[in-house]
C-alpha cells in the first residue's frame, strides 16, 4: 500500500500487472495469485495508479532439458501470441564473464537473454508480429482507471468472505 499511495502522490505508474494469462505456466500455478492480485490492482485503481495489463514470465534459471534454441523459441512464441493490452516481458542480458558465472547461478540463462536480444530473429519477430513497443508513459496515458467506481470494487472486496 505504500508504494502505491507514494506513486499516486507523484502520479507515477507502478511496474505490477493487472491479470495473469492463463498460458503463463509459472504465475498461473501460484495458488492463491489471482486473488491477492485482485486486491491490489483494486487499491492500485483507487489510489489512480496505472499498472501494465499483464506480466509474462519465465523461469530464472535454466529449466532442466532447456536450451538456448528452446529458450529462443519460447521467447519468440510470446510475441506471436501476446493478450490483448500492454504486456511486460523480463530479461536480465548479461555478457558471459568468469566473474558472473562464479557469483550468479543462473549465469547461462542471463547470456542467453544476451544472445538473444543481439540476434536478428527477436528484432524480426517484434516486426512480424507487428508488436509496438510500449513504455511506461503508455501505461500512465492509457492504463488509469475511473477512481470512484474501483473505490467501490475494493471495499466490496474486503468486505467478501474468501471461500
Amino acid at each position: 500500500p505504500q508504494v502505491l499511495w507514494q506513486c499516486s502522490r507523484r502520479g507515477l505508474p507502478f511496474r505490477l500487472f493487472r491479470w495473469i494469462d492463463p498460458r503463463d505456466k509459472f504465475l498461473a500455478s501460484i495458488p492463491g495469485a489471482e486473488q491477492a492480485l485482485r486486491k491490489v490492482v483494486h487499491l492500485a485503481d483507487t489510489l489512480g495508479v496505472p499498472i501494465p495489463d499483464y506480466l509474462l514470465s519465465h523461469t530464472y534459471g535454466v529449466e532442466e532439458g532447456e536450451t538456448y534454441e528452446s529458450f529462443k523459441q519460447m521467447m519468440l512464441a510470446k510475441l506471436y501470441d501476446l493478450p490483448e493490452g500492454i504486456c511486460e516481458t523480463y530479461i536480465h542480458p548479461a555478457a558471459e564473464d568468469e566473474h558472473m558465472s562464479a557469483l550468479v547461478p543462473s549465469w547461462e540463462k542471463r547470456v542467453w537473454e544476451y544472445k538473444l536480444m543481439q540476434g536478428d530473429d527477436f528484432a524480426y519477430a517484434l516486426r512480424d508480429a507487428k508488436v509496438a513497443l510500449a513504455t511506461y508513459d503508455d501505461v500512465r496515458k492509457y492504463r488509469k482507471k475511473p477512481r470512484l467506481k474501483s473505490a467501490a470494487v475494493l471495499l466490496r472486496s474486503l468486505m467478501t468472505r474468501q471461500k
